[in-house]
């Protein structure tokens, strides 16, 4: 049977109408009163999962080391509370913009669960990186990335209010799990890797002492610079050597600038420029799938040892201190010394170092910025700065990968106090970054304002040329490591450990004058490049020498430690180039012992009442 149209009318249910958010309603009546502040809510879940994303990571960042995060507080450090407020702060911000748009705030936080997971991956993870192997290969990291990135996208975009809260708290009850484990963990910036029973002795005590530097110039080179501070410098490095009875060999060299090349073939006599990588390992060794402490672990690994080796044969027992990325304590991956050593450097310890609080916030996050790994994020800031001819700038103008020379000098004291507790014949090799390539100590090694810091060379977006400052900053670090190795011979001294003593002080690469590009002359690129510092204190030598023949390194080592070969001449270059080198290393200064004592005396007063305090 037909209705009519009042039938229909009056039989009807009241029109069906939806609300924003496409919930129904009969008599389109707002079903919840709480509807306005729906958009907040969602701004607030997104805020919150975005936020802490990011705060698991920089909190695991900031724990990694041996900076205590959390000192007797609830709360973490102020270093990390600041930089977690302006993380706080800038999302807020930025989900506050596009807060009408429900899509594009479900994609931020999309963007930062990919970001989390690909972060997390390159900073702690120790596994295979990559899904087939090859050309084509794709990174684990960025697949899964991409789910948990729709995972989120899904569940911000979408009505279901019980999905966000749950993908919401799960970051936050995360990232408070992290900090109460956080809480409870003992940091210590020298840790102890291996520390072996030490077998019993015959015969004398007898030690070796292997100072091996980085970026470590010869005075000879520094005499030729134009810069102030030259003469003191030169003067005081004198004086030491004088007033300790060192032989200095002023024309020692190195084969290769790359300081782990050198430190391969000095290890290993019998390995050649050309053979360094038949005494490397291809593998890394992991310490587990995932690290999260002591992040600089991608060490190079040596596959032989000759000078290890013929120590231990001669009853020597072996202690290693390292730092960066050169496994001195291994061999094959299996320990090789009785001792090692290791100083933590990811994140730097800068909290004895009288540095603001406001400078060491910007330091811990410049130094999580530059772990973050991720792709040519620097390439494209040095592409626009070039483009839009921008100045240079001061937060992002050195290398915060490069701090490990912060408190490097402490190996010193921690190898004196080793030293005191052995007995017996005991070879010591000790990797401290001084000078090293970054320069942040004056020359009473206090730490410099963070405005007064340099790199050994520029980024590529920093167009002034530093190569002055760079230089005076060099020689005050350089004068800092003289103050620190006489206060170390003292305390030997005092100990009555320098007679059966010898103690080698040996650069393991230049500084290339501080240029990104080495010159085309030879004499002077050998000069930038090769030329090194090398001295040898023999506790049964009591007097100074100057020793001025051109020798590498690693034939002044063997010579003068082993009676092992001779030293040759500079291989594959033209007789006249190598006369025009000889030329030029012999134009030294005249010697006056007594001045230059004097002179370093005096100096290291000051040093002393300086680092009294």
């Amino acid at each position: 049977m037909l209705m009519n149209d009042k039938d229909v009318i009056h039989n009807a249910k009241s029109p069906l109408k939806t609300d924003e958010k496409g919930r129904f309603s009969r008599k389109g009546k707002v079903i919840n009163k709480l509807l306005p502040f729906y958009p907040f809510f969602d701004d607030v879940y997104v805020i919150l999962f975005s936020f802490f994303l990011v705060a698991i990571d920089f909190v695991l960042f900031a724990g990694s080391g041996n900076i205590e995060i959390f000192k007797d507080s609830f709360f973490p450090i102020p270093e990390v509370m600041l930089n977690l407020g302006i993380f706080f702060l800038v999302i807020s911000l930025i989900v506050a913009i596009f807060h009408k748009s429900v899509n594009i705030k479900a994609g931020i936080a999309s963007a930062f669960a990919f970001f989390f997971v690909f972060v997390i991956y390159k900073q702690f993870s120790q596994l295979n990186q990559s899904i087939n192997a090859g050309d084509n290969s794709l990174p684990i990291s960025i697949i899964i990335g991409i789910i948990f990135a729709f995972i989120a996208f899904g569940v911000y975009s979408k009505p279901k209010t019980i999905y966000k809260i749950f993908l919401t708290l799960t970051p936050i009850i995360l990232f408070f799990n992290i900090c109460s484990s956080l809480d409870k963990q003992d940091k210590n910036e020298f840790i102890t890797i291996n520390n072996a029973e030490q077998q019993d002795t015959v015969g004398n005590d007898e030690r070796l002492i292997y100072f091996m530097l980085p970026n470590f110039i010869s005075y000879n080179q520094i005499d030729t610079w134009k810069t102030d501070n030259v003469s003191d410098t030169v003067n005081l490095t004198l004086g030491f050597y004088q007033k300790n009875n060192f032989k200095v060999f002023n024309n020692a060299y190195v084969e290769t600038p790359e300081y782990f090349d050198n430190w391969v073939m000095f290890l290993n006599p019998k390995a050649k420029k050309d053979t360094i990588k038949n005494y490397t390992l291809k593998t890394m060794l992991l310490s587990g799938y995932w690290k999260f402490s002591n992040l600089n672990y991608n060490n190079i690994n040596l596959k032989e040892n000759e000078l290890y080796d013929y120590l231990s044969y001669q009853g020597f027992q072996i202690s290693a201190y390292k730092s960066r990325n050169i496994d001195l304590c291994r061999k094959n991956h299996q320990m090789n010394v009785q001792r090692c050593i290791e100083k933590v450097n990811k994140p730097t310890n800068i909290y004895d170092t009288g540095l603001s609080l406001m400078t060491r916030t910007n330091i811990l996050f410049m130094e999580w910025f530059f772990s973050l790994k991720i792709g040519n994020m620097l390439s494209f800031y040095e592409h626009l700065a070039s483009k839009l001819n921008m100045p240079d700038q001061p937060q992002i103008s050195i290398m915060y990968n490069n701090l490990y020379v912060v408190n490097s000098i402490k190996f010193f004291d921690i190898l004196f106090d080793n030293i005191k507790e052995d007995t017996g014949k005991q070879a010591y090799f000790v990797f401290a970054d001084i000078p090293s390539d970054m320069y942040i100590y004056d020359e009473f090694c206090r730490i410099k304002p963070k405005d007064k810091w340099f790199d050994r060379a520029n980024l590529p977006w920093i167009k002034k040329d530093y190569t002055k400052e760079r230089k005076e900053a060099y020689l005050q670090q350089y004068r800092c490591l003289y103050g620190k190795m006489q206060q170390f011979m003292e305390k030997m001294k005092d100990a009555d450990l320098l007679s059966n003593t010898k103690i080698v002080l040996m650069g393991a690469s230049n500084v290339n004058n501080f240029q990104s590009k080495p010159s085309d002359d030879y004499v002077e690129r050998f000069m930038d490049n090769n030329l090194v510092s090398m001295a040898i204190y023999d506790g049964t030598n009591d007097k100074f020498e100057i020793d001025t023949s051109i020798c590498s390194i690693k034939n002044i080592m063997m010579k003068q430690l082993f009676d092992i070969g001779e030293c040759g001449e500079i291989e594959n270059i033209h007789e006249q180039i190598a006369l025009n080198l000889k030329n030029q290393l012999n134009k030294t200064r005249p010697q006056k012992p007594d001045e230059h004592i004097k002179d370093f005396d005096a100096w290291y007063e000051k040093w002393k009442e300086v680092n009294a305090k």
